[in-house]
């Protein structure tokens, strides 16, 4: 999963740009503060997929999930099915009725930057200009879920994100990870006082 094109005049002029040599010439490394925000906010969704697997272990153990979710085993679990099967869990809890639309809209925001946190650990970064970096990758699987097609011989896939765009994910995911360790050791006391439904 990647992030969606989302495309602003701004972003649309600097990708010409960009894309006007297709060896990326014009692009350079990327400084330390680069690699620190894109650190933070990989490191950041790590441990929240890290309280996301720990939740639903607690939640399978409770009786509040199957041993198995797609013929898998609850502890090999796809990234991509571990919000709804939280999302399954908290449902049952009494605990989390009162709470329970605030509980899933946070997931739902969780589950949305997941694309860049893929983007941002996979895809090779460089910097364009002062105000963007790109993220280019040569992974015909990306390029199929951003433009439906395989890169075919020689093809780059490259996503454009606005410098400052990078800095916002990384300072706005952070307290999603704070509330999700608070929220999963909450489930965890929960569930073993056994007040599963």
């Amino acid at each position: 999963m990647i992030p969606p094109e989302y495309r602003t005049p701004l972003l649309a002029k600097a990708y010409a740009e960009l894309t006007e040599t297709a060896d990326f010439r014009n692009t350079s490394p990327i400084g330390q503060d680069d690699i620190i925000l894109i650190g933070e906010f990989v490191q950041s969704y790590n441990y929240i997929e890290l309280h996301l697997r720990r939740s639903i272990e607690f939640f399978s153990r409770s009786g509040l999930l199957g041993q198995k979710d797609k013929g898998k085993s609850i502890h090999e679990v796809s990234a991509a099915r571990l919000i709804p099967l939280v999302k399954q869990g908290v449902s049952s809890l009494p605990s989390e009725q009162n709470d329970l639309a605030d509980t899933q809209g946070k997931l739902d925001e969780i589950e949305l930057r997941r694309g860049f946190r893929n983007m941002f650990a996979h895809f090779a970064a460089r910097a364009f200009k002062d105000d963007f970096l790109v993220f280019i990758t040569r992974s015909d699987y990306d390029a199929r879920q951003a433009t439906g097609t395989p890169l075919g011989d020689d093809g780059i896939l490259a996503a454009l994100v606005e410098r400052e765009h990078v800095r916002w994910l990384a300072c706005h995911i952070k307290p999603y990870e704070a509330w999700l360790a608070d929220k999963a050791d909450a489930w965890r006391s929960a569930c073993l006082r056994g007040q599963a439904i």
